[in-house]
């Protein structure tokens, strides 16, 4: 008899691997270290593996992007307002911790909203799953790296057409 309802089924169907999300919590972390393009990545991921609605999954790459276009423009319109030698040692103080500031106050907000969305089904998983939270170690390092470079160029190119490349001179 060639009937699947009497053959055995053990070890014939793959099981599969419960999806691991990160803590919401230590997005926190990624938002003091590596910025709102960082922490919209790694916030996006994490919805997905929380199973989050389309809808808010939309919104965070939304604003996450946004956000992230704010702060780049931040960075460089603080370049072209206070200029490359304005002040003690060719920097103005408002020049050097306006953008840094901005930034990390920015992306703080955005972790706090992304950790408010996320922990409802973060909860649901510490429920429903023994399988715990996974690292967020590898991840992070990689799409900062990534980051670097998307915010490296613009900033970059934008220093060289403000004159920040040039040698100081005594």
């Amino acid at each position: 008899m060639n009937n699947d309802l009497y053959s055995p089924s053990i070890g014939r169907a793959a099981v599969a691997e419960p999806v691991q999300p990160w803590r919401p919590a230590s997005q926190f972390w990624v938002a003091i270290f590596c910025g709102p393009l960082v922490l919209t990545i790694l916030a996006f991921l994490n919805s997905r593996k929380l199973g989050l609605p389309r809808s808010s999954q939309r919104f965070i790459l939304v604003t996450g992007l946004l956000l992230t276009v704010l702060t780049t423009v931040i960075i460089i319109g603080s370049m072209y307002t206070f200029g490359p030698a304005s002040g003690p040692n060719g920097i103005d103080v408002r020049a050097r911790f306006l953008p840094r500031y901005s930034w990390q106050f920015l992306s703080l907000l955005w972790a706090a909203v992304l950790v408010r969305m996320q922990t409802p089904a973060a909860r649901r998983y510490e429920a429903m799953s023994d399988a715990g939270y996974a690292s967020m170690w590898k991840a992070g390092l990689w799409w900062s790296l990534v980051s670097a470079v998307v915010y490296g160029v613009p900033v970059f190119a934008a220093a060289w057409y403000f004159g920040f490349l040039e040698p100081v001179r005594p």
